[in-house]
């Protein structure tokens, strides 16, 4: 178990959390345990039985660095690592965003000991890599549009801003300088890829940047997506904020279609154009120009993400099988 949290701390947290209710809940039991969806940070379930007789279905999540999974620590880019930016996520940006993510019960971002936590509301459903429905990948891409409608300027804080990534030139460069240096000498394939795109990094990065800006999830592959088909419409809850930042908002559409044969692509993007206001916003032409720029850059990332390590075999994709296609189409 984590020990970023002692029970009693979380039991205060729901005791705090719901004490605007009248009258005021208390803890009567609250059991803990690992959760079978952890990905970098350490997860735990959480159930809560009132003193009402309620029960709450909760998710605390560490985001401390000794909360990072072994494996992820050694992987992930020092420079992206901030504990504070997914709590500043949830506490200042979040509650503006269209309905559907999780609740934020508590949170704590405290540098004396170390501690930056999360106690969310557990949503029930499945991740969107599951579900075979066309329809509901729509859905997502429509609720994304949304999202990125409701955050098209920078409408927050100093403070906010510096724990969000921007992706901007310089960050991009970077992957592309990491993505050179990892790559073997005797991977033609991939080496003739990055050569390509090195020649013509000016003109992806200018054509990705005729995408509105704004606000990013940074991560909006389908494993980050929970979807409850028992509402509906069926709610739609994005998770893992960890990279949450500013920049082109297609790349987080980059993301959501890139295990996508170009139907289905095309099927998703459309919705998503659609939604953001199609031709009077962009041009159909111009939108998938500039997606097409986009999923360059999100293929590029995952080139120079590490040496070492690689991801689970269900969400491994063949990022330079996709530069390539992408860079034919990104002009």
């Amino acid at each position: 178990m984590s020990a970023a949290a002692a029970e009693g701390e979380l039991r205060d947290a729901v005791e705090r959390a719901l004490a605007h209710e009248s009258p005021a809940p208390k803890v009567a039991r609250l059991t803990r345990r690992p959760s079978a969806y952890r990905t970098s940070f350490a997860l735990e379930e959480v159930d809560v039985v009132l003193d009402t007789g309620e029960r709450r279905e909760l998710i605390f999540k560490d985001l401390s660095r000794q909360g990072l999974h072994e494996s992820a620590r050694g992987a992930k880019p020092a420079f992206l690592y901030d504990p504070v930016r997914e709590v500043t996520v949830y506490q200042t940006l979040l509650p503006r965003a269209p309905s559907g993510t999780a609740r934020c019960y508590a949170a704590v971002a405290d540098e004396r000991r170390g501690h930056y936590w999360l106690l969310l509301e557990r949503v029930p459903g499945v991740e969107l890599y599951q579900v075979g429905s066309l329809a509901a990948w729509q859905a997502v891409a429509r609720w994304l549009a949304q999202f990125h409608h409701c955050f098209r300027s920078t409408g927050w804080s100093r403070d906010t801003a510096s724990h969000l990534i921007p992706r901007d030139d310089a960050y991009h460069r970077r992957w592309l300088d990491r993505a050179r240096s990892y790559s073997p000498p005797d991977d033609a394939e991939r080496n003739a890829a990055l050569s390509r795109l090195g020649a013509r990094i000016d003109a992806v990065l200018a054509t990705a940047a005729r995408s509105s800006q704004g606000l990013i999830h940074g991560e909006f592959y389908a494993s980050n997506v929970l979807i409850d088909a028992e509402p509906s419409p069926s709610r739609v809850c994005p998770v893992d904020w960890e990279m949450a930042g500013t920049g082109p908002v297609l790349l987080d559409l980059a993301a959501l279609t890139c295990g996508w044969d170009d139907t289905g692509r095309m099927a998703i993007a459309q919705a998503y154009h659609d939604e953001a206001g199609g031709d009077a916003t962009m041009s159909a032409e111009a939108f998938l120009e500039a997606l097409a720029s986009c999923e360059v850059l999100v293929a590029l990332q995952w080139l120079g993400w590490s040496a070492t390590w690689s991801p689970p075999a269900d969400h491994r994709r063949d990022w330079v099988a996709l530069l390539n296609r992408r860079l034919a189409a990104a002009q």
